[in-house]
């Protein structure tokens, strides 16, 4: 019996292993700077996938490719993680995949203005007593409209107030929420603030590899402040 199951498990392809997986392996490897690793799983998870579970694995390819520079390829998976998302019935969900698919065939401001009408369209009393489904789907809105408004003209006072409000919501990933709060805060020079933010990030999620590079930069950065000779010294 040992040996057979040896040779079922040689013969079972990585395809099929891969899919057998949970798609939270696909975060991890994600987080932990593995894209490719995770893009295989979710591009595998995808090719059995019900509807439910299709949308997501979907949605990660096209932001993984985003951020792999493959803007293209990112437009075309968004727009097929929209139309998922539309047959599951989380229109929340598909307009941030239209909008984010728009930012890739459009450019940032013309898609963070459609996101920005969606999102004021949204009753706030409403949203506050919304379920648990309505409130992760807002707080990654809240997340793209942080970002996008980073990339269409720097407001970053504007992008804190927006990323505030997706932490404040909660979504399962609400650590690369923390880290872009990070990120606007070491830009407005609140170097404090923003540390404060990346180990918010590793708490939720310590093995999440951005906000270590960014402390690293902030301890090397404060090394050499504090050992630059004075002009005294010279």
């Amino acid at each position: 019996p040992m040996s057979m199951k040896a040779a079922r498990a040689r013969t079972e392809s990585m395809a099929q292993r891969l899919a057998k997986k949970p798609i939270s392996e696909g975060f991890e490897l994600w987080d932990k700077g593995f894209y490719l690793g995770a893009m295989r799983l979710f591009i595998f998870k995808a090719e059995s996938a019900p509807p439910y579970q299709l949308a997501p694995c979907l949605d990660a390819v096209a932001n993984l490719l985003v951020e792999m520079d493959e803007i293209e390829d990112a437009a075309e998976n968004f727009e097929f993680a929209r139309g998922k998302y539309d047959i599951v019935q989380q229109p929340d969900l598909a307009m941030l995949m239209e909008v984010s698919g728009l930012e890739c065939n459009s450019g940032s401001k013309l898609a963070l203005a459609k996101l920005n009408e969606y999102i004021q369209a949204k009753d706030q009393k409403e949203l506050e007593s919304a379920d648990a489904k309505v409130k992760t789907a807002f707080a990654r809105l809240f997340y793209a409209k942080a970002a996008m408004t980073v990339r269409a003209d720097g407001s970053f006072e504007e992008a804190k107030g927006a990323v505030e409000n997706a932490i404040a919501l909660g979504w399962e990933r609400v650590h690369i929420g923390y880290f872009l709060l990070g990120k606007i805060k070491a830009a407005l020079k609140d170097d404090e603030g923003a540390t404060a933010a990346y180990k918010q990030a590793l708490h939720h999620c310590p093995q999440y590899l951005a906000p270590y590079l960014e402390l690293i930069r902030v301890l090397r950065e404060s090394c050499l402040l504090y050992t630059s000779p004075s002009p005294r010294d010279s």
